[in-house]
């Protein structure tokens, strides 16, 4: 085993410099997962999804759109939910979960904030569209 585990390094080494003599990026590995319904979602895109008009317009899309649950204020909750969704490759939001959660109501009020944006652009793959993973945070704070 150890012999093969050699040349199988050798090999990638030979080819990593015949490609570099060639002026040739070596082939990037991809990280993908897979839904349910059999889309493949890739973890590490060429390109990767975003926003219409950047993080700043998200923020500003988060800021307008995610109401406070006047019970979670009235308790003092307070802090950051962590979303993860899937943007597909037409850039529509699905399989939204929260990976990091605060309080119940907030976790709630995160998720209907993140399913009223937009169609994102979607991530690329080699100039194609592909369905890739999001995370993001969405703060809850009492001044």
């Amino acid at each position: 085993m150890k012999h093969l585990f050699i040349a199988v390094g050798f090999f990638f080494v030979f080819n990593h410099a015949l490609w570099a003599e060639e002026g040739i990026d070596s082939p990037k590995s991809y990280q993908t997962d897979t839904l349910p319904d059999g889309t493949v979602v890739y973890l590490n895109p060429d390109t990767f999804a975003s926003f219409p008009g950047g993080n700043k317009a998200m923020i500003e899309f988060i800021n307008r759109n995610l109401k406070y649950p006047i019970h979670a204020m009235e308790s003092s909750f307070q802090g950051t939910v962590v979303i993860k969704m899937v943007i597909r490759e037409n850039g529509r939001i699905s399989n939204i979960v929260v990976v990091r959660s605060v309080h119940e109501m907030l976790d709630k009020e995160a998720i209907l904030a993140v399913s009223l944006m937009p169609d994102f652009i979607p991530a690329k793959v080699k100039g194609e569209n592909v369905a890739s993973c999001f995370t993001m945070p969405v703060r809850f704070t009492l001044y």
